[in-house]
């Protein structure tokens, strides 16, 4: 008899990953099944439990070239909801860098988040005018795309996050510290002025926010198969 325990374990760590969809709990249980019949054959050829196990699940130590990466979503209503997220992080990021508007780079960047607010608000009502948020008009994502996309993007900001930051602190103390100076801050308004230099690249944060959004909208909108 082989031990189903087992298999479920293997089998539960092959689809850890993936978005529990019909079609691929189905393809699931479809590939369970094989592997007890696979185990039952080995051993009722003589081979031992272990044995048969490690025969059966030899060459299945990956499933993303048989799993149907495309979900089909309520595509104008997922869009609609990817926007207004995205807007959001916009209205917040203008929020947090109004202080910042005393000085040129803070005004720079402060202005960038209220124009891309606008521009944004605009679009969104242009949707909501169109009917996206009851729309029933159906398409489908590339789910394993959008995955990828957001760990690249994630990854990208993190090293522009690093760089930045790394690169401000050189350019504010570099100098003290190659000569041996004490590091430190000459006033209220230089301590003001270091802090914008590292925290205004980081409101880029709201990038990889968005793109996280936009992957967890998917199940979400995604069409129930009866």
């Amino acid at each position: 008899m082989t031990d189903r325990n087992d298999l479920n374990l293997f089998v539960d760590r092959l689809f850890a990953n993936k978005r529990k969809t019909k079609a691929v709990m189905e393809l699931k249980q479809e590939i369970l099944s094989n592997l007890e019949a696979k185990v039952a054959d080995c051993m009722s050829s003589g081979m031992d439990y272990q044995e048969a196990i490690s025969q059966a699940i030899r060459d299945l130590d990956d499933i993303d070239s048989i799993i149907d990466d495309k979900q089909t979503v309520y595509i104008h209503r997922y869009r609609y909801d990817v926007m207004q997220g995205a807007l959001l992080y916009v209205f917040i990021a203008w929020i947090v860098t109004i202080p910042a508007r005393l000085t040129l780079s803070g005004v720079m960047v402060n202005t960038l988040f209220m124009v891309l607010g606008i521009a944004g608000g605009v679009l969104l009502l242009t949707m909501l005018q169109k009917g996206f948020p009851s729309s029933a008009e159906i398409d489908q994502v590339d789910t394993g795309k959008i995955g990828r996309m957001i760990r690249r993007v994630w990854i990208l900001w993190g090293l522009f996050a690093i760089v930045i930051t790394g690169y401000s602190l050189l350019i504010k103390f570099g100098s003290d510290l190659w000569f041996g100076r004490q590091v430190g801050f000459s006033g209220p308004y230089d301590f003001y002025e270091t802090m914008l230099q590292l925290v205004l690249p980081l409101t880029t944060i709201i990038i990889p926010l968005a793109t996280r959004k936009a992957g967890q909208y998917i199940t979400k909108y995604e069409v129930k198969q009866s």
